[in-house]
């Protein structure tokens, strides 16, 4: 009867313990709150050996739409460039929405968005859009609209 006592003794504790690693990983996840993440910060690195930080995925809050698949409102996605140490924003992109898919790397959306040159020189609207972090391609799908802010020259220098 003794060793039945601490079998069940010894059940009952790992019971209690399996409950409350469950209920802190569910906690952890955000599973309580609905899935609801607050001010994302998702950054993307140089993966060639210097570590540098590429580009950063921004957002209000991010929800779970599937397996990997996140949807990110108030999207706010900056590159970066490098200027000796110094890291320099180099394109911010805007959404209202959009979706993250953790296992490609791919911020898309159909609905409306913005691109701007850090240094105010371009400016683009469309709807519809892709950004693969991985190789830091934009494209942009419909109804796009760039504005120059520099003066463009149409002399060409070969000129002799």
């Amino acid at each position: 009867m003794d060793w039945f006592g601490n079998y069940l003794g010894w059940m009952s504790r790992c019971l209690v313990l399996a409950l409350l690693l469950t209920g802190l990983s569910l906690s952890a996840q955000g599973l309580t709150g609905k899935g609801v993440q607050k001010r994302i910060k998702l950054p993307d690195h140089d993966r060639t050996g210097s570590g540098r930080l590429r580009s950063l995925l921004m957002g209000d809050s991010m929800v779970p739409r599937g397996p990997g698949r996140m949807l990110v409102r108030g999207m706010r996605l900056e590159t970066y460039a490098y200027d000796g140490d110094r890291r320099i924003v180099d394109l911010i992109v805007e959404a209202p929405l959009c979706f993250f898919d953790l296992r490609t790397r791919v911020v898309s959306s159909s609905g409306p968005m913005k691109a701007t040159r850090a240094d105010g020189s371009m400016r683009l609207d469309g709807v519809g859009f892709e950004w693969r972090q991985l190789t830091s391609r934009l494209v942009v799908h419909h109804n796009v609209r760039t504005v120059l802010k520099q003066r463009l020259s149409l002399e060409r220098k070969d000129k002799k």
